[in-house]
């Protein structure tokens, strides 16, 4: 029952922010093109849909995975609303490249339509974390 009312308020709120946007003028994106190519192909994966239907080599690439969670770039207004969101909706909030309009985090698959959904939510991508040497004298 906790799920099914969780899945009900995450689905209300993500309807109300993304429609919230249309009413101030914005133009929304469809939620498919609001995620990377990727992240699309590893839903399609997630749900046995085609090309994942049949037997394929064919495989997403996805840098970081952990179980059911990808780490992904939320190109976004950021607010301190979708930062306590992420957690409401089972992800955790990772160290990010640009604190100004990026959010790096692990978010459950399942729940990626949804944050894209979302009307602050600008696209969303998989994270490409770097790694940096430095060289001491």
């Amino acid at each position: 029952m906790k799920k099914i009312i969780l899945s009900l308020l995450t689905a209300t709120a993500a309807l109300t922010l993304s429609t919230a946007g249309a009413f101030a003028g914005e133009e929304a994106l469809p939620t498919g093109q609001k995620l990377d190519a990727q992240l699309l192909l590893a839903l399609k994966q997630s749900r046995g849909q085609p090309p994942f239907d049949k037997p394929t080599s064919l495989q997403p690439d996805i840098p970081v995975k952990d179980g059911a969670s990808v780490l992904v770039d939320i190109d976004a207004t950021v607010s301190a609303d979708l930062v306590t969101h992420i957690p409401f909706i089972g992800g955790t909030v990772a160290p990010s490249p640009d604190t100004s309009h990026i959010i790096r985090a692990m978010i459950p698959l399942s729940q990626l339509e949804a944050l894209a959904g979302r009307g602050d939510v600008r696209f969303i991508s998989t994270a490409r974390p770097t790694v940096t040497a430095r060289i001491g004298p």
